[in-house]
Protein backbone atom coordinates (compact mmCIF):
# COMPACT_ATOMS: atom_id res chain seq x y z
CA UNK A 1 0.00 0.00 0.00
CA UNK A 2 1.43 2.92 -0.93
CA UNK A 3 -1.27 5.67 -1.45
CA UNK A 4 -4.60 5.97 0.75
CA UNK A 5 -6.17 3.09 -0.44
CA UNK A 6 -7.25 1.05 3.00
CA UNK A 7 -6.58 3.90 5.52
CA UNK A 8 -9.75 4.32 8.01
CA UNK A 9 -11.70 7.45 6.73
CA UNK A 10 -9.95 10.01 9.41
CA UNK A 11 -6.59 9.23 7.74
CA UNK A 12 -7.28 10.01 4.21
CA UNK A 13 -8.29 13.93 4.76
CA UNK A 14 -5.62 16.06 3.69
CA UNK A 15 -4.80 18.03 6.71
CA UNK A 16 -1.58 20.11 5.23
CA UNK A 17 0.12 20.77 1.82
CA UNK A 18 1.32 17.13 2.08
CA UNK A 19 -1.05 15.10 2.49
CA UNK A 20 -2.13 11.64 4.64
CA UNK A 21 0.66 9.71 5.50
CA UNK A 22 1.62 6.92 2.96
CA UNK A 23 2.35 3.27 4.27
CA UNK A 24 5.93 3.60 3.20
CA UNK A 25 7.06 6.65 4.78
CA UNK A 26 8.85 6.53 7.94
CA UNK A 27 7.83 8.39 10.93
CA UNK A 28 9.52 9.10 14.23
CA UNK A 29 9.10 9.67 17.85
CA UNK A 30 11.99 11.67 19.87
CA UNK A 31 13.21 10.85 22.91
CA UNK A 32 14.54 13.11 25.32
CA UNK A 33 16.91 12.10 27.90
CA UNK A 34 16.57 11.88 30.97
CA UNK A 35 12.70 11.96 30.55
CA UNK A 36 12.26 8.51 28.37
CA UNK A 37 14.56 6.72 30.16
CA UNK A 38 14.86 3.71 32.87
CA UNK A 39 18.09 3.75 35.27
CA UNK A 40 19.19 1.15 33.20
CA UNK A 41 19.29 3.22 30.03
CA UNK A 42 16.21 1.37 28.38
CA UNK A 43 13.73 3.05 27.07
CA UNK A 44 10.81 3.84 29.38
CA UNK A 45 7.08 2.65 28.07
CA UNK A 46 6.32 6.67 28.94
CA UNK A 47 8.07 7.31 25.71
CA UNK A 48 4.22 6.91 24.75
CA UNK A 49 2.10 8.43 27.31
CA UNK A 50 -1.43 6.70 27.46
CA UNK A 51 -3.82 10.25 27.04
CA UNK A 52 -1.22 10.76 24.26
CA UNK A 53 -2.45 7.45 22.87
CA UNK A 54 -5.75 7.53 23.85
CA UNK A 55 -6.79 11.27 23.09
CA UNK A 56 -4.19 13.68 22.41
CA UNK A 57 -1.99 11.95 20.14
CA UNK A 58 1.15 11.07 19.76
CA UNK A 59 3.37 13.35 18.11
CA UNK A 60 5.29 12.49 15.01
CA UNK A 61 8.05 13.48 13.16
CA UNK A 62 6.90 12.48 8.58
CA UNK A 63 11.47 12.23 8.27
CA UNK A 64 11.36 11.29 4.94
CA UNK A 65 9.76 14.35 4.50
CA UNK A 66 12.52 16.66 6.21
CA UNK A 67 15.96 17.52 5.96
CA UNK A 68 18.45 16.42 8.36
CA UNK A 69 18.63 20.19 9.52
CA UNK A 70 14.53 20.17 10.37
CA UNK A 71 14.94 17.23 11.58
CA UNK A 72 17.75 18.04 14.57
CA UNK A 73 15.85 21.90 14.89
CA UNK A 74 12.41 20.05 15.66
CA UNK A 75 13.87 17.59 17.83
CA UNK A 76 15.93 20.22 20.39
CA UNK A 77 12.57 22.22 20.28
CA UNK A 78 10.71 19.28 21.56
CA UNK A 79 13.14 18.67 24.23
CA UNK A 80 12.82 22.25 25.36
CA UNK A 81 15.07 23.55 27.89
CA UNK A 82 18.50 22.40 27.22
CA UNK A 83 20.01 22.50 30.77
CA UNK A 84 17.27 20.28 31.83
CA UNK A 85 17.18 17.52 28.91
CA UNK A 86 18.35 17.27 25.65
CA UNK A 87 17.27 15.09 22.99
CA UNK A 88 18.72 11.73 22.96
CA UNK A 89 17.63 10.54 19.69
CA UNK A 90 14.38 9.05 17.72
CA UNK A 91 12.46 5.63 17.39
CA UNK A 92 11.50 4.91 13.79
CA UNK A 93 9.38 2.89 11.89
CA UNK A 94 7.20 3.05 8.92
CA UNK A 95 3.58 4.15 8.71
CA UNK A 96 2.14 0.74 7.35
CA UNK A 97 4.01 -1.24 10.66
CA UNK A 98 2.17 1.53 13.45
CA UNK A 99 -1.22 1.02 11.39
CA UNK A 100 -0.99 -2.58 11.57
CA UNK A 101 -1.31 -3.04 15.01
CA UNK A 102 -5.07 -4.50 15.87
CA UNK A 103 -7.50 -4.16 18.67
CA UNK A 104 -10.16 -6.46 19.10
CA UNK A 105 -13.96 -5.25 19.82
CA UNK A 106 -16.97 -6.75 20.35
CA UNK A 107 -17.35 -6.38 16.42
CA UNK A 108 -14.65 -7.67 15.39
CA UNK A 109 -11.14 -7.01 14.47
CA UNK A 110 -9.55 -3.23 13.83
CA UNK A 111 -6.64 -0.87 13.00
CA UNK A 112 -6.13 0.37 17.12
CA UNK A 113 -4.67 3.63 16.06
CA UNK A 114 -5.00 6.39 13.29
CA UNK A 115 -2.10 8.08 12.04
CA UNK A 116 -3.02 11.85 10.12
CA UNK A 117 -0.93 14.23 8.84
CA UNK A 118 -0.96 17.48 11.29
CA UNK A 119 0.87 20.17 10.08
CA UNK A 120 2.53 22.34 12.97
CA UNK A 121 2.47 26.47 12.02
CA UNK A 122 2.33 29.18 14.45
CA UNK A 123 2.68 27.55 17.40
CA UNK A 124 4.37 29.65 20.07
CA UNK A 125 6.54 26.41 21.22
CA UNK A 126 7.81 24.77 18.34
CA UNK A 127 9.13 25.58 15.01
CA UNK A 128 6.80 25.21 12.39
CA UNK A 129 6.54 21.62 10.94
CA UNK A 130 4.32 20.93 7.89
CA UNK A 131 5.77 17.03 8.47
CA UNK A 132 4.14 16.97 11.72
CA UNK A 133 1.87 13.73 11.96
CA UNK A 134 -0.15 12.26 14.96
CA UNK A 135 -0.81 8.76 15.89
CA UNK A 136 -4.24 8.06 18.20
CA UNK A 137 -6.10 5.16 19.32
CA UNK A 138 -9.05 4.71 16.27
CA UNK A 139 -12.03 3.63 19.16
CA UNK A 140 -12.43 3.13 22.78
CA UNK A 141 -10.37 4.12 25.50
CA UNK A 142 -10.60 0.44 26.90
CA UNK A 143 -7.24 0.97 29.48
CA UNK A 144 -5.90 -2.56 29.32
CA UNK A 145 -6.13 -2.34 25.84
CA UNK A 146 -4.18 1.10 25.79
CA UNK A 147 -1.65 -0.36 28.02
CA UNK A 148 -1.08 -3.28 25.75
CA UNK A 149 -1.07 -0.84 22.75
CA UNK A 150 1.81 1.08 24.39
CA UNK A 151 3.97 -2.17 24.84
CA UNK A 152 3.46 -3.17 21.49
CA UNK A 153 4.39 0.70 20.33
CA UNK A 154 8.01 0.10 22.44
CA UNK A 155 8.61 -3.50 20.17
CA UNK A 156 7.60 -2.07 16.61
CA UNK A 157 9.70 1.12 17.08
CA UNK A 158 12.52 -0.67 18.34
CA UNK A 159 15.72 0.59 18.73
CA UNK A 160 16.69 4.17 19.07
CA UNK A 161 18.48 5.82 16.48
CA UNK A 162 20.66 8.91 16.58
CA UNK A 163 18.70 12.04 15.04
CA UNK A 164 21.96 12.59 13.05
CA UNK A 165 21.03 9.04 11.68
CA UNK A 166 17.82 9.17 10.40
Amino acid sequence: MTGSEGLCSCEQAKHGEMGPVVATERIARVVVSPQHFLKDGSIKPGVFPIGHIEEKGLSLLRVDKMSGGDIHKQATAIAGDPAKQKPAGALVCTADTLRGLQSETADGTIQALCLLDDPVIGDKQLPDNPAHAFAVRSLGRDRPETLRLQLELVNIFGSMMAVADI
